[in-house]
């Protein structure tokens, strides 16, 4: 295992539940120290930036969550299918929920172990994303979102479906609306 050789002192949780959601949520249970990166395991994300993530937070923030849209920033991995879905599931989410954001499903974010809870996820795929970046708005979360490169995958198979798995982000986009509405605020720090 490549992480216990890197780090002979690294804890591997092992989940028995499939999908992206239900591996994250076993890792934020097995947590125990302040902060939280969430990082994909194919290589796309650059490890490095990290220490950016975690000086927003350092700086106040109480959720980081990365960007491929910002001036420093970039994509070497996204179709334009799903470039155009996900340019209209964060338009949405601007729409119903007042957030400011420019990318709304990627997964390089950072927050607070102490808001585990306020966030509450209870999903198992590729919508833990959205999940997380619509209860920290609707709970008025200070959000900041830094620029972020996605580099082609270097390792696995995408398990992403553009259609189906883009129903299930608006799905949860929308009952997430309908359970509980949240004031229509902007929310971040500049």
């Amino acid at each position: 295992m490549v992480a216990r050789r890197l780090r002979p002192d690294a804890t591997i949780v092992m989940e028995g539940r499939r999908g992206k959601g239900a591996a994250l949520r076993a890792g934020f249970a097995a947590a125990t120290g302040d902060i939280i990166v969430m990082i994909d395991a194919d290589g796309s994300m650059v490890p490095e930036e990290a220490v950016v993530f975690v000086g927003a937070l350092m700086a106040g923030a109480d959720l980081v969550k990365g960007s491929r849209f910002l001036q420093g920033a970039g994509t070497g991995d996204m179709s334009f299918v799903r470039m155009l879905g996900n340019w209209g599931l964060t338009l949405t989410v601007r729409i119903l929920y007042g957030g400011v954001f420019s990318d709304l499903c990627y997964g390089y974010i950072a927050f607070w172990r102490k808001h585990v809870a306020t966030l509450d996820c209870d999903c198992d795929g590729f919508e833990i994303e959205t999940l997380i970046n619509v209860r920290a708005l609707k709970n008025q979360l200070a959000i900041v979102e830094v620029p972020s490169f996605e580099a082609p995958r270097i390792s696995g198979e995408s398990n992403l479906h553009a259609i189906r798995d883009g129903w299930r982000v608006l799905t949860t986009i929308l009952r997430e609306r309908v359970l509980a509405p949240a004031p229509l605020v902007q929310h971040g720090m500049p």
